[in-house]
Formats: C-alpha cells, structure tokens, sequence
C-alpha cells in the first residue's frame, strides 16, 4: 500500500515504485479524487506549502504517460463532522486539522467560520444530530506484467 501525500513529485516516485516491483507484484495506491471535500485541503496546501497535493486525477495521468496498467475502484463513504462544530471538542479539531493538512488552531477567527460554513454546506445533516459530509477514495492497483523470457 503506498501514500503519495508526502512525496514532493509523483511520477519518480510511481516509477520507482513500479521498477522495484517483483514479477507479478502489486502496488495498491490509495489517493483522493478532487472534489469539494478537498478544495480547502488543495490551496490551504498550495499556500503553506507552495506545492499543489496530489488527486487520483494527477496520479491516472502519470500512470498513462508511463504506460503503466492499473485498475482502479472507487471507494463512497461519508464522514461525521459533527465535532468540528463543536467549538471545545479536541476530536473536532483534530478532524478538521486533518481535513485541510494544516494546524487550524492559527487561523483567524473569520477564516475558521469560512471553513466550517463551507463543510456545512457541502454536508448533509441527519436526523440524528450526525453531520455527514460525502466522499470518496481511489484505489490503484498497479501490477507488473510477466516477463516472457
């Protein structure tokens, strides 16, 4: 299983993934697709960091320029982010740190009301209390042919 978050360039990365992949081997890449759910985390990212993230958009791209085979299946779940609406709740703050790939306890006041009125409206609330905001997940696989000899 391989995470492409913390790697500056994708493809030297995919390709020496690929090239020490023993006959038959598989690599299983799970990445984010980007939607509205990683909008926030995109340019929080790009602007701390000057480095765009990587989506399993960016990922398909690289695979077809490098004639890599892949199949990939798309993963649908929604996430409770009830707690980040809970000003006191360390479990909501640390949801939303993760959600947007940055310490939130430096924003402004104003740029943290944004951030929630723009999940909020992104979510769905329940009956229950329970604030559910849809996403989703790509899974990779990538094998490596067999090589006639």
């Amino acid at each position: 299983m391989k995470s492409l978050y913390y790697f500056s360039e994708i493809e030297p990365s995919i390709r020496k993934s690929h090239q020490i992949l023993r006959e038959r081997g598989i690599i299983i890449v799970g990445i984010n697709k980007k939607k509205l759910l990683n909008q926030p985390y995109y340019y929080i990212n790009q602007r701390l960091y000057g480095k765009p993230r990587w989506f399993a958009e960016d990922l398909e791209k690289v695979l077809i320029e490098r004639n890599i085979s892949f199949c990939q299946e798309t993963m649908e779940f929604s996430v409770n982010i009830k707690e980040c609406f809970i000003k006191e709740s360390q479990v909501g703050k640390q949801l939303l740190d993760f959600m947007v790939g940055a310490n939130t306890a430096y924003f402004s006041p104003l740029q943290l009301r944004l951030l929630l009125d723009y999940f909020g409206t992104c979510a769905q609330k329940m009956e229950g209390g329970e604030i559910m905001l849809p996403h989703s997940g790509i899974l990779f696989y990538l094998e490596k042919e067999r090589v006639s000899a």
